[in-house]
């Protein structure tokens, strides 16, 4: 089993603050920790002009409006999770180009998940699995004000889910307790969500400065629906398609029966074909 303890399954500032201060990104980063919060994504973008700093962090041990894609719910059990949003401002023309950025998030996300032993799969656009579950989403948002734009990634995470929520959530899921069979792994969450912010932080400046492109190899290396025959749900219909592969503009490229296309991740849910 995996070791935990009280000190360590609880999210403290001043612990996380510790792990954060070693890092040479540590002066862009404003760090907000709540205990119970609506939404962090929505604390975020409330707050990002007002922070001094070029990062504005906020994680809660609760939510109690959290929210996926398409505005789903994200259920957000008490002391069992990482619920976390990151933001910060760019110019208002920079807004065509982030297109990509929730997937340099997420190859930034399972790097960090892998280094515990888990082997993650990205799903394109926004979710990180472990064999086929959902182990953690993302929900990157923008608002335009002004001549600035402001952009929030937001991070949801299953530590220890609790067995209670189980039945209050459509889709098969699990949690990195779940996950972790090397008994001398120590999950300390506070040292993990620093990890988690340092490494979208980082992220999110390499993608502002190049790209998607330093993130392509990595992302392939987990991605797990090349190849993989899916379902396509959009504008009511569902169609079968093989996945090819990623567009320069991030959009999916599938093949659906002989004819090539490419689908948009506000326009569609995808499912792997069983």
């Amino acid at each position: 089993m995996i070791k935990t303890s009280s000190s360590k399954s609880n999210l403290q500032e001043d612990l996380i603050r510790a792990q954060l201060i070693n890092s040479k990104l540590h002066g862009t980063i404003d760090l907000r920790l709540c205990d119970s919060i609506g939404s962090t994504s929505d604390f975020v973008m409330s707050n990002a002009v007002s922070s001094s700093n070029d990062y504005l962090v906020c994680v809660a041990n609760h939510q109690t409006e959290g929210r996926g894609r398409n505005g789903r719910q994200w259920h957000s059990p008490a002391n069992s999770n990482i619920y976390m949003s990151v933001g910060y401002q760019l110019s208002g023309e920079c807004a065509s180009s982030l297109g990509g950025l929730s997937l340099a998030c997420g190859v930034s996300i399972a790097k960090v998940v892998s280094q515990l032993g888990v082997q993650p799969q990205l799903k394109w656009p926004n979710d990180i699995l472990v064999s086929g579950r959902k182990l953690a989403g993302i929900l990157v948002e923008t608002r335009i004000k002004g001549r600035e734009i402001i952009v929030v990634i937001g991070l949801g995470l299953n530590v220890a889910m609790p067995d209670i929520t189980e039945d209050l959530i459509d889709q098969p899921w699990t949690d990195l307790r779940s996950n972790i069979f090397d008994t001398s792994v120590e999950l300390d969450k506070n040292r993990l969500v620093a990890k988690l912010i340092m490494s979208l932080v980082s992220a999110c400046n390499v993608f502002n400065q190049e790209g998607i492109k330093p993130f392509l190899k990595d992302w392939s290396k987990y991605d797990v629906l090349k190849g993989q025959d899916v379902w396509v749900q959009a504008n009511g219909r569902e169609e079968c398609a093989r996945v090819i592969g990623l567009n320069e503009d991030c959009s999916l490229r599938v093949d659906v029966a002989g004819y090539e296309k490419s689908i948009y991740a506000a326009d569609v849910k995808i499912k792997l074909k069983k």
